[in-house]
């Protein structure tokens, strides 16, 4: 990460050091080994941001990121998106995905509820529908061994089965602030991964945190 000059810097002038790197993008012509662990680290970071520091960069654009060939290290940038989670709604994380992993339907439930999701007016098969939602967003992190992100057309299976639920009558319903931004950190390491065609075994990565 950049360290800031706090002599050079000034109200509206904010001075770093300089850290040499290569954009992500460039390394779709990188070896296989280096793709699936440039991807693994972003992964292994997402995991520590949440359930280490409760801290997470939620803006998953690809330049906030550079590699280093020489040291085989992710360079970070802009930390503007940065957002602070409670213990609760971490937790609740905690539990869904413990749930996702064990095929647990309840724990996935007890999770959800405590991120905020499940207005009391909710149908509940409005509610079994946006479990079944989860499980389908969070398939790569259930998969027994490396997921190969190339080959997935989960992307578009996500996209049809929130299309299907979002034209339920009755069902829209706002989802909660800080899992809109933290989903969208996620799907955009998701895009990243399909862009690199890594593989990565996601579930030895997280079963630690869980």
């Amino acid at each position: 990460v950049p360290s800031p000059d706090m002599d050079l810097s000034r109200r509206d002038v904010l001075v770093m050091s300089y850290l040499p790197g290569k954009p992500l993008e460039s390394l779709e012509v990188a070896t296989q080994a280096v793709r699936d662990r440039v991807v693994e680290l972003l992964f292994r970071l997402l995991f520590r941001e949440m359930f280490e520091f409760r801290l997470v960069q939620t803006d998953p654009n690809f330049a906030n990121y550079h590699y280093q060939e020489a040291t085989g290290r992710i360079v970070l940038f802009d930390f503007g998106a940065t957002r602070r989670y409670s213990r609760r709604i971490i937790d609740g994380y905690r539990k869904l995905f413990r749930g996702v992993l064990g095929g647990e339907r309840a724990l996935i439930l007890a999770g959800a509820s405590a991120i905020g999701y499940f207005p009391e007016t909710i149908k509940v098969r409005h509610r079994e529908d946006l479990l079944d939602l989860f499980v389908l967003a969070t398939e790569p992190l259930a998969f027994s061994g490396s997921y190969d992100f190339a080959a997935s057309d989960l992307p578009l299976r996500l996209r049809e089965a929130g299309m299907v639920l979002s034209f339920e009558k009755g069902y829209w319903h706002n989802p909660p602030a800080d899992a809109v931004f933290l989903h969208r950190k996620l799907g955009g390491i998701y895009l990243l991964a399909a862009r690199l065609r890594a593989r990565v075994d996601l579930r030895r990565i997280i079963e630690k945190y869980i």
